[in-house]
């Protein structure tokens, strides 16, 4: 009978734990490893105490960065790529999960952000270079000689440049 309740306490323990895995990838230090264990800790320290914060035994195990419930290390592969396997209770995994998966969105939107940033400099760039085409064109229309033509140019860039920079700083508002 003590076997049955032991075996059944075991399936308990087991069902209510999810499991989380972490990929890796590139050189890792044992003090990154160590920085990465430390900060899956401390947040699933603070998941816990948030899931369950109306029991006062847990606040004392949880409020100095140990958890009530540790996470358990069930697998690493040390490769490149790689993962750590890890297991907790199953409210906090998932807790945890969603916390990481939001930074990788947010880091994802940075990158949308700076390479839509980067387009629109290219599309600037391009005009910036149509209109000096059209000035040089121009110039030559006109007769100016090939030195003038480039001290032309360079002051129309100087000039460019000079209202690119009053309009971002919103000195200039609009032209009519």
């Amino acid at each position: 009978m003590a076997l049955v309740r032991r075996a059944t306490k075991k399936i308990s323990r087991t069902r209510n734990r999810g499991r989380i895995r972490i990929s890796i990838d590139g050189s890792w230090t044992a003090a990154d490893f160590a920085d990465l264990f430390d900060s899956l800790d401390a947040l699933n320290a603070f998941v816990q105490f948030r899931t369950i914060r109306n029991r006062p035994t847990d606040f004392e195990r949880t409020r100095f960065g140990r958890s009530a419930s540790p996470l358990m290390v069930r697998q690493i592969s040390f490769a490149s790529p790689g993962f750590t396997d890890l297991t907790g209770l199953g409210k906090v995994v998932k807790e945890i999960r969603l916390f990481i998966r939001d930074i990788f969105e947010r880091q994802d939107s940075k990158e949308d952000k700076r390479l839509a940033r980067e387009e629109k400099r290219q599309v600037i760039l391009g005009k910036k270079i149509a209109n000096a085409e059209r000035l040089i064109k121009l110039a030559k229309n006109m007769g100016i000689s090939k030195k003038d033509r480039k001290a032309l140019i360079e002051r129309a860039i100087r000039a460019d440049d000079y209202f690119e920079k009053q309009i971002e700083q919103e000195k200039l508002t609009a032209v009519d």
